[in-house]
Parts: structure tokens; C-alpha cells; sequence
């Protein structure tokens, strides 16, 4: 899905493991991880002044401290004020599931261990890669193998990056310089998670996520939330992120890290609420990421720029993690040999493209088919609406019927999304969504 005007650079927000726990984060004034989350605020806009407006936010995990839905519903508040402070679409922020978004109780159900271990006894490689599709392209035993993220996925739904489909990932493209894209890959780790990640060994991706293509003009992101080294393919996984993808974005560690090579930079964004178990661990972090097409030296680069913001104790604030010569920004290039078909190399260091402005309103095609950044838009908006709201307004279109209410709410509302595509519905959709927004 590409969700993205043309345009010479992207500013990535990168934010991980921000733990809302209820019933505490329900209340700022018991919540003592909220002024942490102020600074934060703060701290990114006055950032963006400088570097100018977010294009995407990307949350590599654990937005929930136990999988509560007040937990999530206090996050989407949140990040619509992270979304409004750095200037991006509300709709273009991008979460993948960590072990805290899984649901521990659910997660220790029968069911759920039954099909978790039939797929875990295969051997790590092709047997249990086989085993795990097919339970994921069956109905019933994908659903059962979902239910423990079945609160995250309700959160996540309103970005397009839910899991209830035959793969447990998702994809998405922003466009930038001329002829090139970056494909971003939000991929899961913790399809195995349950307690405590006792089960480390158990915690698998397989190949189905871990294929990267050498495509023209396409530029690689992966973020999952544990680091591959925990997982039980980690080798295999390893491998393929650093031959098929320039950004690795990761979570779960509480550490904030960077790696950066010829053909890949790594960065563990630490975490915006880490556990207060000590002193020494308790260190909020994030990261802000500018990459940018160039040419120099006879070839182009990708050129990363990473400003890691760490917290500092007494006074209060967040300020810059420094490289060893001082400075506050970790640059790197990495070599582009897939060029795009389309792009000529010119004389100009960076390689860019003008935007066009802006429309106002959707774009609508003669077939009633709405682009893609309107859509994802829409999406999100929908998710606004009450659960009620929600049913009458699909219903009312004919999108539903009676019988689809006993279809999972996230699958359904994904199936009412694409009927009123199929049958040129979307402009409609959209005014009655639009229109209970603004009552």
C-alpha cells in the first residue's frame, strides 16, 4: 500500500515499548510515567522545527503493559497527541505486537497450547515454516493461534497494521526521491509469547516473514519488536535482515542501540516507559530517523541520519546521545546498487522530486475507488466511532448483514472495507463516517 506523496527525504519517528499500565495510566495524576511522556512531547517538537514534519511513526512493540483495552485506548490518545505535536497523519503511525500486547491468560489457554505446539515440535526450518502456514491459512486455527493479541489487534486495526489475515505482518510503502520507495515491514515475534517470554526458545517468525526481494527503487525497513538473537531461527533471520533490509528498528531490550555498517543500520529505540526495577536500567529513550537518497562518489547512497534521544536525570529532559566525536546526529550511507528504471542520475547530491500539494478532499476515481493515503485515512477515522456507530453505518450501506455479526469485529469491519470498494461504495462510507464525527 503506498500511503505517500513524492518527496526528497522521510522523517521516521521510531518509539518503543511504551508500556501504558492500567489502571494507572488512566489517571495523570497516578500515572508516574506521565511527565516522562510530556517531555517526550516536547522534546520532539521542538526537534521537528528544525528537521521539519514527522512522515510516519513506527512503534516496535509493548504499547500495553498487560493487553487491557483501557491500555490501548489511552495509547491512541496519546499517540494522536505525538501525531499532532510532529505534524504526520494520525493514520500513518505503524505498531507491531510485543510480548506485553499478548494476552498471558489467554495465551495459556488449551486451545491456544495445542496449536502452539503442534507447530513448535516440527523442527525449526521448512517442517514447522509448512505447519505454521497452514495453520495460519485455516480459518479456525488461525483465529485461535491470533486470540492472544486479540486486544491488540482491535488497536492496531485503526492503522491497517492488524494481524487477523493469512500472514502475521504487514506491509506498507512511502515514496520518496525520484523512482524510490522504502517498504516497510512490520513483522511479529510473538506469535509464541506468553509468560514472561519463558518460552524464548519457542519464539519463531519462520520464512513467510523473513523474505526480502532485491526489487528496483526499493528500499528495505524491517521493525519487530524482540532482537533476533531471541529468536529460534535467529540465524535465519539474522541473515535475511542484513542482506535484504538497510533499517532494522527493534524493541523489547529497554536498551538503547545502534549499529550502523555498509550494508545496514540496527537501532533499538530503549523504550518511552521502561520498568523502574533500578536506577541503573530506568532510561527512556527514542529515536528520530531522516533518510535520504544521494549521489556521491560515483554511486548512491541511502543516507541515514539517527538522532537517539536518551532521558536525563536532574534537570528532567531528554537530550542527544552523542557518537564518539561529539556530535548529536549518527550518519551513515549505504551503498544502492537495486536503482529504479525510472530515475536518472543527475548532477545533484540529492536526489529528489517536488511534491505536488496536497489535496483537500479524497481523491475519487470515475470506479469509485478511493487512493491510498485517503484510504488509510478513512480507516483510521472509522475506528473513532463507536462499536455501535461502527455497525450501523457498514449495515446501513449493505456492507454487512445480520450474519456477519458473528464474524470477529477487526475481520469483519476488514471485509465491510473491501465490499464498499468492489462496488464503488467508498465515497459514500465516507460521508456517513464524517458525518458522525462531527455530531
Amino acid at each position: 500500500m503506498n500511503i505517500n506523496k513524492s518527496k526528497d527525504h522521510l522523517l521516521l519517528l521510531h518509539l518503543s515499548d511504551i508500556h501504558f499500565h492500567e489502571p494507572y495510566c488512566l489517571d495523570k495524576d497516578s500515572d508516574t510515567d506521565h511527565p516522562v511522556r510530556v517531555a517526550l512531547l516536547n522534546d520532539i517538537e521542538e526537534l521537528v522545527k528544525g528537521l521539519g514534519n514527522v512522515d510516519a511513526i513506527l512503534i516496535s512493540g509493548d504499547i500495553a503493559q498487560k493487553g487491557h483495552t483501557d491500555e490501548y485506548k489511552t495509547a491512541k490518545a496519546w499517540l494522536a497527541d505525538v501525531a499532532e505535536k510532529v505534524g504526520c497523519p494520525e493514520s500513518r503511525t505503524f505498531p507491531v505486537p510485543g510480548n506485553h500486547d499478548v494476552s498471558r491468560a489467554v495465551a495459556k489457554l488449551r486451545s491456544v497450547e495445542g496449536i502452539r505446539s503442534t507447530i513448535t515440535k516440527k523442527i525449526p526450518g521448512p517442517e514447522r515454516d509448512t505447519e505454521l502456514q497452514k495453520a495460519l491459512r485455516e480459518d479456525e486455527t488461525r483465529e485461535v493461534l491470533m486470540k492472544p493479541m486479540e486486544e491488540y489487534n482491535l488497536f492496531a486495526a485503526a492503522f491497517g497494521c492488524d494481524l487477523s489475515r493469512f500472514n502475521p505482518f504487514w506491509k506498507h510503502e512511502l515514496s520518496f526521491a525520484s523512482g524510490w520507495k522504502l517498504m516497510m515491514h512490520g513483522l511479529t515475534t510473538t506469535l509464541f509469547s506468553g509468560e514472561e517470554d519463558k518460552e524464548r526458545d519457542n519464539l519463531y517468525i519462520g520464512a513467510l516473514q523473513s523474505s526480502f526481494s532485491q526489487e528496483k527503487g526499493i528500499i528495505r525497513l524491517a521493525m519487530l519488536h524482540h532482537p533476533p538473537e531471541w529468536l529460534k531461527d535467529c540465524d535465519k533471520v539474522s541473515d535475511s535482515l542484513n542482506n535484504g533490509c538497510q533499517l532494522h528498528l527493534i524493541g523489547h531490550r529497554h536498551q538503547q542501540r545502534y549499529l550502523g555498517t555498509a550494508d545496514f543500520v540496527r537501532l533499538a529505540a530503549g523504550a518511552v516507559n521502561p520498568a523502574r526495577s533500578s536506577a541503573e536500567s530506568w532510561e527512556p529513550g527514542y529515536n528520530l530517523i531522516k533518510l535520504q537518497v544521494i549521489e556521491e562518489a560515483g554511486g548512491v547512497f541511502l543516507k541515514v541520519d539517527s538522532y537517539q534521544r536518551n532521558w536525563q536525570g536532574s534537570p528532567d529532559q531528554f537530550i542527544a546521545r552523542l557518537t564518539k566525536d561529539k556530535k548529536d546526529v549518527f550518519t551513515d550511507r549505504i551503498r544502492l546498487y537495486n536503482l529504479p528504471s525510472t530515475s536518472t542520475i543527475s548532477s545533484a547530491k540529492s536526489l529528489s522530486a517536488a511534491p505536488p500539494s496536497a489535496p483537500s478532499e479524497p481523491v475519487i476515481t470515475p470506479e469509485g475507488l478511493m487512493d491510498e493515503l485517503s484510504y488509510r485515512e478513512l480507516v483510521t477515522k472509522f475506528w473513532k466511532l463507536s462499536t455501535s456507530n461502527r455497525w450501523k453505518i457498514t449495515f446501513g450501506l449493505e456492507l454487512l448483514t445480520i450474519e456477519d455479526g458473528t464474524v470477529p469485529e477487526v475481520k469483519r469491519y476488514r471485509q465491510a472495507f473491501e465490499k464498499a470498494r468492489q462496488t464503488g461504495k467508498m465515497e459514500e462510507l465516507r460521508i456517513k463516517i464524517e458525518e458522525l464525527l462531527d455530531k
